[in-house]
């Protein structure tokens, strides 16, 4: 049976809270270790946390199925899978609430709160019994509004700690009665904003796991932009789930697309640590190329299968794409440290923009020589960087600098995609796909140094020792 793309993320939600909570749970087994005996019980909250986050994936797996399944079987078996969500779904935010209030210190509340939510949860459930479809919709309505003590108490947690892993716990709980209030009120909008929520809904347990992860990451865009890399994947993949394609190539080919678009924010991320520390412009131009050129890659996808009907989303794709390509430019003008020509890149999007606004809001590809303007916008584009970039790996290659590999990566990156952009159909086609993740695959190992680490332990294994002078 055809489902929607939230009940579809449902499943993906299920993979990400676990993961979830065993991040949790590993990062508190670690730091109780390093306490003492008489402080260990200070990981009990984060236990009970995670334990309710385990919930919370284990309901939406159970949500899936009967979104899935709740039109077919008996109905004992419908009504063991609907019975199975509102409980978890009534369990969760009551143990989360508990992990709050022993963070807090006001243990003394715990049975009246977890008293008062099962009550209400029960009472209110009760009313729809014997009917699969009414009981799913009470256990998920009153489960949002049990969540609202966790989220003042996480809250006010947030306020006082100032932590990336407070933000992770509030976001999480914060985004289920978010994502419950608005999901149908933004689905019957002219451009069906719903997606957006589903992908806010995904990015939490994300957050989670990555504040938990990593120990020194902070409250910045580098902690939102590597979640947004499982969001990215799970909403394209919601999306298939709930309206497949049917042309195995075609999927293919958009798969590659995404996890190129994954591997670019992972790139925009790990340049945006790299840039903290720095404050180096051509660092900073790199993060906006990044992250802004995996937007656009993005929306062109969900245009593409349909998720984004709207042409106003493949006009955003297109103009985020040229602009994601100006400051491409920009960082190689930087890093050459050339002030005068900065304006180029700017001056070489305007008429590209200007001629294709024209056909707004009709298709842009019904103007005539549409399609030779943004060729000739992007292959003036690419070719810039990709001279400036040669020119500076000779530099660099020339003074025996280190980090000479970086400026050569991220001019063949600009080769490959140029080649891409050359590709009949666009991102359907499986060439198109392979060589624009091909690409971002370039442009990560020019970024993280990996490729100039490889290269160096290469030439210390398969470097010969020169011979003693008279060969002794």
């Amino acid at each position: 049976m055809a489902i929607h793309v939230n009940e579809a993320a449902e499943l993906l939600m299920f993979v990400a809270l676990i993961a979830a909570s065993v991040v949790v749970v590993r990062y508190t087994r670690r730091r109780v270790k390093e306490l003492p005996e008489e402080d260990k019980k200070m990981g009990r909250p984060l236990y009970a946390y995670a334990v309710g986050t385990a919930f919370m994936g284990l309901a939406s797996l159970a949500n899936f199925v009967a979104a899935t399944q709740l039109e077919s079987g008996s109905l004992e078996y419908r009504l063991g899978v609907v019975y199975s969500y509102a409980i978890l779904t009534l369990l969760a935010p009551t143990l989360i609430s508990m992990a709050a209030l022993i963070v807090l210190g006001r243990t003394h509340f715990i049975v009246p709160v977890l008293s008062a939510s099962l009550a209400i949860g029960v009472l209110w459930v009760a009313r729809w019994l014997g009917n699969p479809l009414e009981v799913r919709d009470a256990a998920g309505d009153v489960s949002s509004v049990l969540y609202i003590p966790a989220v003042l108490l996480f809250g006010y947690i947030l306020v006082k700690a100032r932590k990336p892993t407070s933000l992770g716990l509030l976001f999480l709980v914060i985004s289920y009665p978010l994502y419950r209030l608005t999901i149908w009120p933004l689905s019957l909008g002219p451009l069906n904003l719903s997606i957006t929520v589903v992908g806010l809904r995904l990015l939490a347990p994300a957050i989670v796991a990555v504040a938990f992860y990593f120990r020194d990451i902070g409250i910045s865009f580098e902690l939102f932009a590597y979640a947004i890399c499982y969001a990215l994947v799970a909403v394209y993949l919601s999306s298939i789930i709930a309206t497949p394609i049917g042309d195995l190539i075609q999927e293919t080919s958009l798969t590659l697309v995404v996890l190129a678009a994954t591997l670019g924010w992972s790139t925009a991320a790990y340049t945006y640590g790299k840039w903290r520390k720095s404050r180096s412009r051509p660092t900073l131009a790199l993060v906006l190329f990044f992250a802004l050129s995996a937007w656009s890659y993005v929306l062109d996808v969900m245009w593409t299968i349909g998720v984004l009907p709207d042409i106003r989303w493949y006009y955003a794709s297109v103009y985020l794409s040229m602009i994601s390509l100006m400051f491409f430019n920009l960082s190689a003008f930087f890093a050459l440290e050339w002030k005068a020509p900065v304006l180029l890149p700017v001056a070489v999007i305007v008429p590209g923009i200007l001629y294709m606004s024209t056909a707004y809001p009709q298709d842009p590809h019904l103007l005539p020589y549409f399609a030779v303007m943004m060729a000739l916008t992007g292959t003036v584009q690419l070719v810039i960087p990709l001279v400036l970039y040669l020119y500076l790996w000779q530099r660099m290659r020339k003074a025996l600098l280190p980090a000479a590999s970086k400026p050569l990566l991220l001019a063949m990156g600009a080769v490959v995609l140029f080649l891409a952009m050359m590709t009949a159909s666009g991102i359907s086609n499986p060439i198109a796909g392979v060589l624009i993740f091909a690409a971002y695959t370039a442009w990560w190992l020019a970024v993280s140094g990996w490729a100039e680490g490889f290269t160096k332990w290469w030439y210390a294994r398969t470097a010969k020792p020169k011979a003693p002078l008279g060969g002794l």
